[in-house]
């Protein structure tokens, strides 16, 4: 099971919070860039220990 929670987009980067339920629960962000003729490629998900509450938490999780 996944949830979406929160996102952010500007020109550059589309970052997104998401549950993970089921046995392990977790949470992660993900980021994702522009490449070439609007497709996008996704980092590697970023773990974190509580969902942020504000887009400004959503970035600092990010920037971490």
């Amino acid at each position: 099971m996944r949830r979406f929670h929160m996102a952010a987009v500007s020109s550059s980067c589309i970052l997104v919070a998401i549950e993970r339920g089921g046995r392990g629960y977790s949470i992660e962000v993900l980021s994702f860039v522009p490449m070439v003729r609007d497709n996008w490629s996704m980092s590697q998900p970023i773990p974190a220990k509580s969902l942020p509450s504000t887009v400004a938490e959503l970035i600092s999780l990010a920037t971490k």
